[in-house]
């Protein structure tokens, strides 16, 4: 018995519609996976950008006070504060980062590569005048991820 005409062209086209829907609930499942991504980005972010940027001001309040004394101790207390005050950037930065990649490469780059680069003049000579000159850069740093968190778009769009 031979299989009629007309159900060998429907099964082909509920073939096709049934592969389409496939690719299609694949894209929405990516779709999804995407927008929960971003907003747990966004989250994370919200939620912990105040307290990493309070850390960060709390390790350059130190260090200015630290560098009120002279001793040898007090530049190397300076220079640990500068140091966690990196790890702390880092995170932060590595957040701002996920969040908008574009904005954080204009923004804050510049300024981190500074603070590094002042860092490791630090690291090879302990003066007062490098902790100083770091230290600023690290408040300039400050400000700029204020700004950043501050003006970021921080609506659902869903």
């Amino acid at each position: 018995m031979e299989t009629p005409k007309w159900i060998i062209d429907y099964s082909a086209l509920i073939s096709i519609i049934g592969t389409a829907a496939s690719l299609a609930g694949l894209y929405l499942t990516f779709l999804v996976f995407r927008k929960v991504e971003t907003l747990t980005q966004q989250y994370g972010l919200k939620r912990f950008a105040p307290e990493r940027i309070q850390s960060l001001i709390n390790y350059a309040d130190a260090v200015d006070k630290i560098l009120y004394e002279s001793s040898e101790q007090a530049k190397e207390s300076a220079l640990t504060n500068l140091s966690r005050a990196k790890v702390t950037l880092d995170d932060l930065s590595g957040r701002f980062k996920r969040a908008n990649p574009k904005r954080h490469a204009e923004s804050l780059v510049p300024l981190e590569s500074s603070f590094v680069d002042a860092l490791d003049r630090c690291n090879e000579t302990k003066t007062k005048d490098n902790l100083r000159s770091a230290n600023r850069i690290l408040r300039g740093t400050i400000e700029a991820c204020t700004h950043f968190f501050q003006e970021e778009d921080w609506s659902v769009n869903v």
